[in-house]
């Protein structure tokens, strides 16, 4: 043993070269895709996409871009992961946002319109099923005002209840009102001012409540005639009045029918003023102060069926009612036979209705029954040859008679005031 030998100490590190025929170690070769020493890593360019479209509130595209890029950063490193991220989590905020505000946006602006007009069925279209039980009734038993919203116009509850005389033009429909008599002259004489109103609560007697406004022809138009504005204005006011009242037979009683009336603009205040708007009202029949409470419908009132059932006369009694100012026979003529259309329009509603009781579906077959003998004998009077044969036809009523009376019975029979 060599002097100075430990045989018990490590063995020394070989420094002998390795044999030159022998096979070279094995080199590690690099990851894919990873970073050299000295490399950065390169930024992924869909993440910068899926940003850029969240910020032009592209939420469906940041979404679907921003899934691609992370399965990319699953499969090779890259920078940008949070930016893929924060575009997913801001394009299903967005998403979220849509969701909510759309449908609240929507229901918001069909809820504010409103129109002043009759929903009258097309003939050729078959009319609803009645069914009480879908109309969700107060505890009254009668079905919210909103309702009919789209064809009846509520008072603004905000709107101040004056009295005392104002301009007629400026009189605003559900007001009440009598003829303003003030003191004009040296004299002191009480005179009527017919371009004053006095306006009057409507529980208070009064002789008249206006119910809509009408501007008649283009600013600039030459002024037509007397006898040819209240052709154009009472043929406009004629169709506001069932929607207003929603139940015509109100207008009528013993001592009279309430009448349709308007305040017209004069030829001096058309051609100087430029006027052209129309006030119409509802006046008692003698036009005193008999009438003591308001005219207009208040649908809250009235049950699903009985609204149905208004609602599907109002084309009649509204063409009964625009009888033409300027009779010529041609008019007269094509008044008549509008009444006749009408007719058969609500006999085959009536028909095709289900109501929501026996005694209901056998009046509204009777009515049905009635309105097609009506609207034979409208077409006979629209088919007089001369005035005096028209006017003779047309006071021969009993078709008229008749159907008065069944509608009386069904009335009745779905709780409608049924006196004529």
């Amino acid at each position: 043993m060599p002097a100075g030998h430990n045989p018990w100490a490590a063995p020394a590190p070989s420094t002998a070269h390795q044999h030159p025929w022998a096979a070279p170690s094995p080199a590690v070769p690099p990851t894919f895709g990873a970073p050299q020493p000295g490399e950065q890593l390169p930024r992924e360019p869909l993440s910068i996409a899926a940003i850029g479209a969240a910020g032009m509130l592209l939420s469906p595209v940041a979404l679907g871009l921003s899934a691609l890029a992370l399965r990319r950063h699953r499969r090779r490193p890259a920078r940008g992961r949070s930016l893929a991220v924060a575009a997913a989590t801001i394009a299903v905020a967005q998403l979220g946002v849509a969701a909510v505000a759309v449908p609240v946006a929507l229901s918001w602006e069909h809820g504010d319109e409103t129109t002043v007009a009759s929903e009258q069925l097309p003939p050729e279209t078959d009319p609803p099923e009645v069914d009480p039980a879908d109309d969700a009734p107060d505890d009254d038993g009668k079905a919210p005002a909103e309702e009919w919203q789209d064809w009846h116009d509520e008072t603004d509850p905000d709107r101040p209840t004056a009295t005392g005389p104002v301009l007629s033009v400026l009189l605003s429909p559900g007001e009440c009102f009598r003829p303003y008599e003030g003191v004009l002259g040296e004299e002191d004489e009480e005179v009527e001012v017919v371009e004053l109103a006095e306006l009057v609560a409507c529980d208070a007697p009064h002789s008249a409540e206006a119910f809509g406004y009408v501007g008649l022809l283009a600013p600039g138009a030459e002024w037509p005639g007397r006898e040819a504005l209240n052709d154009l204005a009472f043929q406009a006011c004629d169709t506001m009045v069932a929607p207003y009242v929603l139940d015509m037979w109100k207008l009528t009683s013993p001592e009279g029918d309430v009448v349709v009336n308007a305040y017209l603009p004069l030829q001096e205040d058309w051609e100087k003023a430029g006027h052209r708007d129309v006030v119409c009202f509802l006046e008692s029949p003698e036009a005193d102060n008999s009438l003591t409470s308001g005219l207009r419908g208040d649908p809250a009132t009235y049950d699903h069926t009985q609204r149905y059932y208004l609602r599907l006369t109002h084309g009649m009694e509204t063409a009964v009612l625009s009888y033409p100012y300027d009779a010529t026979l041609a008019r007269l003529g094509e008044w008549a036979d509008r009444i006749a259309d009408e007719a058969e329009a609500q006999s085959v509603q009536l028909r095709g209705s289900v109501w929501d009781s026996r005694p209901a579906q056998v009046g509204a077959l009777q009515l049905a029954d009635a309105r097609d003998a009506e609207a034979a004998y409208w077409r006979e009077v629209a088919a007089a040859p001369d005035e005096d044969t028209f006017h003779d036809r047309l006071e021969d009523t009993d078709a008229w008679d008749e159907a008065v009376s069944y509608e009386a019975a069904f009335r009745e029979v779905i709780g409608l005031p049924s006196e004529w």
